[in-house]
């Protein structure tokens, strides 16, 4: 897959920043005619190459995540891969590079749920031979802050005040049942209007535009931006398990954010192995000089072991094709409203 032009990537770019910004308001700022975004938007969304989704925050207390490594025999994985992608609890699948296990990230409102109807299930699999599995302890750094860097300061300025006023502090409240049926559309499509709230829903507009304000200023959830790593220029997704003292992790996250463009995690887990990074990069050549300045970075890190994701199968829900591209097809994950608000 070829990295998308400038014109794409800025485009793409702007949305990751203000998700929700009408197309006048980014023509505006990236000297461009509102038709042609929009319609240069639904090409690339059309083929599979950006989207917008509904992300929960991880800021809910009865939330656990927990990033697993699942081995399994060769002949069943094919059947086992089906399986996970159909189950809403397992929210991202990849292969590592070592083992050739399959990467999974899980979340559940608790961790009774967690263990009764995530993982003694997966356990339960024919030909699953293996599950370790490390709980998060705090994200620090996630994938919905990862941003491209194809604008300049000002006009990055002038997208955050946007998505600011888009987010109205008076509607921090805790969401009900009634929510559950926006944050699914939101999920499948993180521009939907109010309009279109209203109709697939049979709503007033009123109502939709209401409840739609309201889940979009919850704390519990977030816009995320994605795109197919194929096109952005970084294809290749690395990830570091290593061993900080839990004092030091906050510190260090925020040295490796201030650093670093191509954090796609930062998490505290569970474990010998108690704090992970992720990031993009542009080709396998470039692991070696990222670790150095990690450990440069964070002079008390002592990495353990690295790997590279091979092949992605599924990303926060939505199917991966091997090209990276979304196929269209989405296995919402749990939606905590349902599980007993946020």
């Amino acid at each position: 897959m070829e990295t998308l032009g400038e014109k794409d990537l800025a485009l793409v770019n702007a949305v990751q920043i203000a998700p929700r910004a009408p197309w006048a308001q980014l023509g505006e700022i990236i000297d461009a005619s509102p038709p042609a975004l929009a319609s240069r938007w639904e090409r690339l969304r059309s083929r599979g190459l950006v989207w917008v989704t509904a992300q929960h925050t991880g800021r809910a207390t009865h939330q656990v995540l927990s990033f697993s490594e699942l081995l399994c025999r060769p002949a069943q994985r094919p059947e086992i891969i089906e399986r996970l992608m159909e189950t809403p609890h397992v929210l991202s699948i990849d292969v590592f590079s070592h083992r050739q296990a399959l990467a999974l990230t899980l979340a559940a409102p608790s961790m009774a749920r967690l263990v009764g109807d995530v993982l003694d299930p997966l356990l339960g699999l024919e030909g699953v031979t293996d599950l370790e599995s490390m709980v998060s302890l705090g994200m620090h750094v996630t994938a919905q802050n990862w941003r491209l860097s194809h604008l300049d300061r000002r006009q990055a300025d002038a997208l955050r005040s946007i998505d600011r006023r888009q987010r109205s502090e008076e509607l921090r409240a805790g969401l009900g049942p009634e929510h559950g049926p926006v944050i699914a559309l939101l999920q499948r499509d993180g521009r939907i209007s109010a309009s279109e709230v209203a109709r697939v829903l049979g709503l007033s507009h009123a109502t939709a535009r209401r409840r739609l304000a309201r889940v979009l200023s919850s704390e519990g959830f977030t816009l995320r931006c994605d795109m197919a790593q194929g096109a952005s220029g970084f294809p290749i997704t690395v990830q570091w398990f290593g061993r900080l003292p839990a004092a030091d992790h906050a510190a260090a996250a925020q040295r490796l954010a201030a650093q670093s463009s191509r954090l796609r995690l930062v998490a505290s887990v569970t474990g010998p192995r108690n704090f992970l990074v992720a990031m993009w990069l542009p080709s396998v050549n470039d692991i070696l000089a990222a670790e150095k300045a990690l450990t440069a970075a964070v002079p008390g890190l002592e990495i353990g072991e690295s790997a590279i994701m091979m092949r992605p199968y599924k990303r926060l829900g939505w199917e991966i094709r091997a090209d990276s591209s979304a196929s269209g097809r989405l296995v919402p994950p749990p939606s905590l409203v349902e599980d007993g608000g946020t």
